[in-house]
C-alpha cells in the first residue's frame, strides 16, 4: 500500500515512522527548509527509506503531477497552521482541503483521505457541553451547534466543511479526525520550546489547569485504523486519551527527565488571564478551552479504541528531542 503524508510536521514524521514499521511505501512531501530540526527530521526519515518529494506551492498543477507520480491508496492531509498571518492561517487550514479535493477529484477519487483537523474546529459553543465535556456536533460544522471565532477556529471549520461537501457530492473518501493538544517525538512547538528553556535557567511554571491532550504514538495508530475503517469514511470524531492533564504534569515531566531542581512558580487558571501576554500566541487562543474534557464515545465506537497515560512515554521522546535539537 502506498501512503502519502502532506506537510513535514512533527505528526507526519511520527506518522511515517509507524508506517513504514507496517512495511508500506511512504512519501512525503515538504517545503524547502533551513531549520535544524526539519533538516534532522528529514534525514532520519530518509534513513527509514521514507520518500520525500518537495513542494514548496500547493497548487492544483503540482498537487496533481505528485498525484499521478505516487499512485497514493491513502492519504494524510497534516498541512495546517496555528499561528501567524491570517492569510498564511486561512490558506493552510481552508483553502489546502479544497484544492486537495478539486484534485483527487481531477487525477483519482479512489484514495483514502484521513483529515487531520482540530479539536478547536467548531469553537466553544455551550450546546455541545455536557457536564463539562465536548460531543461532536449533530450536523458537521452546522452553525446551530458551532461557535468558531478565531481565524485559527473558522479556518478549520471551513476546511472540514469543504471536504465534507465533496464526500457528499461526490463520493470522497474523506475521514476527519479532531486530535486535541498534542505531543510527543520530533515536537518543536513554540510554547514546549519556552518550557524547556525556561526549565535550564531554572525556573519551573507549574501551571495548574487541566488539558485534554493525546500522545503523539496513539494518534498515528488510529490514522493508520481509520484507513481501514469503512463506517468512518463521512466522519468527523475527536481524538483524545481518556481524561484530562494538568498541564504541569507535563512540566514536572520535562524538569525529571532534564534534571531540574528549580524555583517552582505556581500558575493557577486565574492568574493566566494576567499572564497570557508572555504566553506563546498559539497557547494563548486554547486558554477558554481550560477546564474541558472532549468526549471520544465517537471514536470508541467507530474504532474501537480508548487510550490513556502516555504522559510517560510522550514526554520522554519530547523532551529528549528538545534536548538534542537545542542542547
Amino acid at each position: 500500500m502506498k501512503c502519502l503524508i502532506l506537510g513535514l510536521g512533527f505528526i507526519a514524521a511520527n506518522l511515517a515512522e509507524f508506517l513504514r514499521r507496517q512495511d508500506l511505501d511512504v512519501y512525503v512531501t515538504y517545503r524547502e527548509t533551513k531549520r535544524p530540526d526539519k533538516l534532522l527530521m528529514m534525514k532520519l526519515l530518509k534513513n527509514e527509506n521514507v520518500k520525500l518529494i518537495r513542494l514548496d506551492k500547493f497548487i492544483e498543477d503540482t498537487l496533481a503531477n505528485i498525484l499521478r507520480e505516487v499512485n497514493p491508496d491513502v492519504i494524510y492531509n497534516l498541512i495546517g497552521k496555528v499561528s501567524g498571518k491570517d492569510e498564511e492561517i486561512w490558506f493552510a487550514n481552508a483553502i489546502v482541503p479544497e484544492i486537495l479535493a478539486k484534485t483527487l477529484m481531477k487525477v483519482n477519487i479512489d484514495p483514502i483521505l484521513i483529515h487531520v483537523s482540530a479539536a478547536y474546529a467548531t469553537g466553544l459553543s455551550r450546546k455541545l457541553i455536557i457536564n463539562n465535556t465536548i460531543i461532536e456536533e449533530k450536523e458537521h460544522c452546522c452553525s446551530e451547534y458551532i461557535n468558531p471565532k478565531t481565524i485559527f477556529e473558522r479556518s478549520k471549520c471551513e476546511g472540514e466543511k469543504a471536504l465534507m461537501k465533496y464526500h457528499r457530492d461526490y463520493g470522497l473518501k474523506t475521514v476527519i479526525l479532531r486530535p486535541t493538544l498534542v505531543y510527543g517525538n520530533y515536537n518543536t512547538h513554540e510554547e514546549w520550546v519556552r518550557i524547556y528553556h525556561l526549565l535550564r535557567r531554572g525556573v519551573i511554571p507549574m501551571i495548574n489547569i487541566e488539558i485534554s491532550a493525546i500522545y503523539v504514538g496513539y494518534l498515528v495508530d488510529i490514522m493508520y485504523r481509520a484507513t481501514s475503517c469503512r463506517a468512518c469514511i463521512g466522519e468527523y470524531m475527536y481524538v483524545s486519551e481518556e481524561g484530562m492533564y494538568r498541564f504541569s504534569d507535563f512540566i514536572e515531566a520535562m524538569a525529571h527527565l532534564m534534571n531540574v531542581k528549580g524555583f517552582k512558580i505556581s500558575i493557577g487558571k486565574s492568574m493566566l488571564k494576567f499572564i497570557q501576554v508572555l504566553m506563546p500566541k498559539s497557547l494563548r487562543m486554547f486558554i477558554k478551552y481550560v477546564g474541558y474534557r472532549y468526549s471520544t464515545e465517537k471514536m470508541y465506537k467507530l474504532l474501537g479504541v480508548r487510550v490513556r497515560d502516555g504522559l510517560e512515554k510522550g514526554m520522554y521522546e519530547l523532551t529528549n528531542w528538545l534536548m538534542r535539537i537545542y542542547g
